[in-house]
């Protein structure tokens, strides 16, 4: 037997619903004279309806005048959901890079520390003026590829947080 396609409407980004070709089969739906639905009639029940597109797979439905954000999901985007491939990426390294030339005043941290997102973990002086460069994420210090005293181009790594 042949599985029918289901679709998902998100309602107001909390409610998720199964839509399949036989429970809309189900209603019956009248049309205004330009072809859009003005009214559903749904196990024995009359609803007028205004459906309104917002964006790509996304609707304003107005139901006896109360207004609804619809989202529709295809099959493909259930899928790619079911898969992961819509989550952001999040990367569990991060290399802190000299925001610009300078020398290397002092280094806060030793490979293997703690380190807490904001935290100070070197100092870099450019043009007589001391820069704090902190720490991008929560972590522990990976690898430091600079030495204390040592001149720095703008771009270039200064330490790696995991």
């Amino acid at each position: 037997m042949k599985k029918e396609i289901e679709y998902r409407a998100i309602v107001d980004k909390t409610k998720e619903f199964s839509l399949t070709a036989s429970l809309i089969d189900s209603a019956t739906i009248l049309h205004d004279t330009k072809g859009l639905p003005k009214q559903i009639i749904f196990e024995n029940q009359r609803y007028d309806v205004k459906i309104e597109a917002t964006q790509d797979s996304v609707y304003t439905v107005k139901v006896d005048g109360i207004s609804f954000e619809v989202e529709i999901k295809r099959p493909i985007h259930i899928l790619v959901d079911e898969l992961g491939f819509n989550k952001p990426k999040i990367r569990s390294e991060q290399i802190v890079l000299s925001p610009m030339p300078g020398h290397i005043l002092t280094i806060n941290k030793d490979v293997g520390q703690k380190v807490a997102r904001g935290e100070k973990i070197l100092t870099l002086e450019a043009m007589k003026m001391e820069n704090t460069i902190q720490s991008p994420q929560d972590g522990i210090v990976k690898e430091i590829f600079v030495k204390q005293g040592e001149t720095v181009n703008k771009g270039q790594k200064l330490m790696e947080i995991r």
